[in-house]
């Protein structure tokens, strides 16, 4: 088994006037410091490959970002055809899916990370991450390798704001083993994506 990882960046708290958000039933939703979901509030969320991003695996994207956008009930996320020239991952105000060839030492126990940005409780930017040099990935998952599709789909839920679950049965639980397809929402994953979506 290996783990999967959101880390979620607080960039600033917007406060309009003196009092103090309510507080939200979490819904699976990563929470502000004022405990309310952190989403994409209407917006689309522009999305960029990375030039290294290999092209065999565009149609994992388009199918995963279709699987959430159908479980809304309209679109969320704005795919760009052209890919940005390769860089390396940073806040910039730019939603990008990386291959990497390099990754952190500290995460060697990851297919993939997602970071998200935010202000107030608005996502401005999700940085999808990939390790291209640990694991091998496949639209065709066996014992040794990860299905690409069912890593994708749960990444996604990252990028709309959605935390691990492994309470339930869930595309946004922590672990993905190899060999394992996970590229269809369980119920638990409609109810959060519907709370606040």
């Amino acid at each position: 088994m290996y783990i999967i990882c959101i880390a979620a960046v607080l960039t600033s708290l917007a406060c309009t006037n003196d009092s103090t958000p309510a507080p939200q039933e979490p819904c699976g939703f990563v929470q502000n410091a004022y405990g309310q979901r952190v989403s994409l509030k209407g917006k689309l969320l522009k999305l960029y490959f990375d030039s290294n991003f290999p092209t065999q695996y565009y149609n994992d994207v388009t199918n995963g970002i279709q699987t959430w956008e159908k479980a809304i009930g309209h679109k969320v996320f704005d795919l760009q055809e052209d890919p940005l020239p390769a860089s390396s991952p940073t806040q910039d105000g730019v939603s990008v899916i990386y291959w990497l060839d390099t990754w952190d030492p500290a995460l060697q126990s990851q297919q993939a990370n997602t970071t998200i940005y935010w202000d107030g409780n608005e996502i401005t930017e999700a940085d999808l991450k990939f390790d291209a040099s640990y694991y091998a990935m496949s639209d065709n998952p066996n014992n040794t390798t990860i299905d690409m599709a069912s890593l994708v789909l749960h990444e996604l839920g990252h990028a709309l704001g959605l935390k691990h679950d492994d309470a339930d049965p869930s595309v946004m639980a922590t672990y993905l083993s190899t060999g394992f397809e996970r590229r269809a929402l369980y119920d638990s994953d409609l109810s959060h994506i519907q709370c606040e979506y």
